[in-house]
């Protein structure tokens, strides 16, 4: 499996975290992405990456 950053990156730097979980991503690898600083979660289930355009970062 590649690392969550890089399976975001090829997403957009965009995914509703229901979307992660189904890649096969779980509550853990979601939280070391996010203390890492790698990842953002904005509002309750959307996680974006740092390269996220600002665009997608407001749709979500």
């Amino acid at each position: 499996m590649i690392p969550l950053t890089e399976w975001m990156r090829q997403h957009h730097g965009v995914a509703h975290s229901s979307t992660v979980r189904l890649a096969g991503y779980d509550a853990h690898a979601v939280r070391t992405a996010i203390a890492s600083g790698a990842i953002t979660r904005v509002r309750r289930s959307w996680l974006v990456d740092v390269e996220c355009s600002d665009e997608r970062r407001q749709a979500a």
